[in-house]
C-alpha cells in the first residue's frame, strides 16, 4: 500500500504558520501592554511625589512663585499620567484583538488538525485490512498443503 500522505499538508502547514505568526504578535502585543503599564506606574509615581512636593512647598510658606511652578510640574505630569492611561486603554484593544486573531487561527488549525487524525485513522484502518486480507490468503493457501502433508502421514 501507499504510504500515507494528507491532501492538505500544504493547508496544514499554511494554518500552523498562521498560528505561530498570531502567537508572535499576542507576544507583542502583551509586551507593548506591560511596557504601558510600567510607563503609568512610574508616571503615577511621579505624580505623588509632584503633589507631595506641592504640598510640602505650599507649607513651608515658599514664594507662589515656586508654588506657581510646582502647580505647573503637577499638571504636566498629571497630563502624562493621562496619556499613560489612554496608552495603556490602546494596548489592552491590540492585545484583546490579538487574541482573537490567536484564537481564530488555532481554530482554523485545529480543524484542519481534526481532518488529519480523520484521514490518518483511515489510512491505518485500511492498512489494517489490507495487512488482515493478505494474511488471510497466505493461510487459506497452507491449509490445502498442511491438510495434504496431514493426509500422508497419518
Amino acid at each position: 500500500m501507499k504510504k500515507f500522505r494528507f491532501t492538505l499538508e500544504a493547508v496544514r502547514t499554511l494554518r500552523q504558520r498562521q498560528e505561530q505568526v498570531a502567537l508572535e504578535q499576542y507576544a507583542g502585543a502583551l509586551r507593548a501592554r506591560q511596557k504601558a503599564l510600567d510607563a503609568l506606574r512610574d508616571a503615577e509615581r511621579e505624580c505623588t511625589a509632584a503633589w507631595t512636593l506641592r504640598s510640602e512647598r505650599t507649607a513651608s510658606g515658599a514664594p507662589a512663585a515656586h508654588v506657581a511652578q510646582v502647580q505647573e510640574y503637577c499638571a504636566a505630569v498629571e497630563s502624562l499620567k493621562k496619556q499613560c492611561n489612554e496608552a495603556v486603554a490602546t494596548a489592552q484593544r491590540v492585545m484583546d484583538h490579538m487574541l482573537e486573531n490567536l484564537c481564530r487561527a488555532r481554530r482554523a488549525r485545529e480543524a484542519v488538525d481534526r481532518f488529519y487524525e480523520w484521514q490518518r485513522e483511515r489510512y491505518d484502518r485500511e492498512l489494517q485490512r489490507e495487512e488482515q486480507k493478505k494474511l488471510d490468503d497466505l493461510a487459506q493457501r497452507r491449509a490445502p498443503h498442511a491438510t495434504a502433508v496431514a493426509m500422508i502421514r497419518s
